[in-house]
C-alpha cells in the first residue's frame, strides 16, 4: 500500500483504476506507514489516525504527557 500510494500521482492512478475514492485510498496510505512503528500495528494505528496523528512525524513529535503535538 505503501508503495502503490507513496505520491498523489500514483494515488489518482490507483483512485480511477479500483473506484475507491482518493480521500479513502490516502487514508489507508498513512495508516500502513503508521503500523510500520514497533508496537502501533493496525488496532493502534487506527486509534492514532483518528486522534490526528496520521504520519510517523506526528507521533514523534506527539508528548503523551500532554496528550497534543508538540
Amino acid at each position: 500500500m505503501l508503495e502503490a500510494g507513496r505520491t498523489k500521482i500514483k494515488r489518482q492512478n490507483l483512485s480511477e483504476e479500483t473506484g475507491i475514492p482518493l480521500d479513502a485510498i490516502l487514508e489507508f496510505v498513512k495508516l500502513s506507514d503508521l503500523s510500520r512503528i514497533g508496537a502501533v500495528k493496525s488496532i493502534r494505528a487506527r486509534l492514532y489516525y483518528d486522534a490526528g496523528i496520521d504520519t510517523p512525524e506526528k507521533m514523534a513529535q506527539w508528548d503523551p504527557k500532554n496528550s497534543e503535538l508538540t
